[in-house]
């Protein structure tokens, strides 16, 4: 049985997750060395792509599906501007990138990093615990959805 659409964009983030937790996987088996095996990178990018395509494709159905026909090219357009938005935060995320594997930085002034292991383990709590809490919330969204989605 296929899952909802709504449950596919939960599982989508928590895979995307899971790229991240290739990339900490890969820190603990090189011990901590700079480069890392070919294999880590594109484990890295298989589950990057496939919890994008469960979240993106998903995300602007939502929105066709949803918005008032008349609303719905505008609705498009705050969607891409959220993710426009989204990439500022990306910068600022990458302004906390540590510089060596034990480097010390400030993500958004007032998260704690602490190398490069906790870089990563901020992804993987904030795309895993976004998925859990939708999954968790998929019948409050289908009932506010009014059975569309």
């Amino acid at each position: 049985m296929e899952p909802s659409s709504i449950s596919k964009f939960g599982y989508g983030l928590i895979i995307t997750s899971l790229a991240f937790v290739m990339l900490l996987m890969s820190l603990y088996v090189s011990g901590g060395a700079v480069k890392i095996h070919m294999v880590w990178i594109l484990l890295f990018s298989i589950f990057l792509v496939v919890g994008e395509l469960l979240v993106m494709p998903i995300a602007l159905s939502f929105i066709s599906k949803l918005a008032p026909k008349k609303y719905t090219t505008l609705m498009m357009g705050v969607m891409f501007t959220a993710t426009a938005i989204s990439e500022i935060f990306a910068g600022l995320f990458a302004s906390a990138f540590p510089e060596t594997i034990n480097e010390q930085t400030m993500l958004l002034n007032f998260i704690p990093i602490n190398g490069l292991a906790s870089f990563m383990w901020v992804f993987i709590i904030l795309l895993a615990g976004s998925g859990i809490v939708w999954l968790l919330l998929r019948n409050k969204i289908k009932k506010l959805a009014h059975g569309v989605v």
